[in-house]
């Protein structure tokens, strides 16, 4: 009588696909973080060039025309600076929020495989990318019998 092998199809392909996802945001994590850091950068830069230009302005003595126009430029320019960071931020939680999600994704399926006792190791390669969609090619290695060795391929 043959046992039915606990681990489906559908959860070695989820093994693979996670491991894609890993690597993509390992890929991310540089230029998430120089994204951040510039537009951070840039956006304290403009804040705080406009505060002092907007302490300095002296509204008592140009035209009111003249001096309403100054002021709203040197708002439109600290509002840019906020923007700034705004994007910035979202940027960094979107990226942090993904890699946490993919963390607890991973933590369950390494739980199955704790509670079999498998050990693997995972091999990923990017190919070129065509048209949007890229070929990668995902080699499993393990020490069970219950997660075999394999090769895939996915378009994504």
């Amino acid at each position: 009588m043959q046992t039915k092998n606990p681990l489906s199809e559908k959860f070695i392909e989820d093994l693979g696909l996670i491991h894609i996802e890993i690597e993509k945001l390992k890929k991310k994590k540089i230029g998430t973080y120089i994204y951040f850091l510039s537009f951070i950068g840039i956006g304290c830069i403009l804040v705080y060039i406009e505060k002092d230009f907007i302490q300095e302005l002296d509204l008592s003595k140009s035209s009111p025309y003249l001096k309403y126009s100054e002021f709203a430029i040197s708002f439109m320019v600290i509002l840019t600076g906020f923007i700034l960071f705004h994007f910035a931020f979202k940027r960094l939680i979107k990226y942090r929020e993904k890699k946490k999600e993919v963390k607890s994704r991973k933590a369950k399926i390494d739980a199955v495989l704790d509670k079999h006792q498998i050990k693997y190791s995972c091999n990923i390669v990017f190919g070129e990318k065509y048209h949007g969609i890229q070929d990668i090619i995902v080699e499993l290695k393990s020490n069970s019998d219950l997660l075999k060795d394999s090769k895939a391929t996915y378009q994504i």
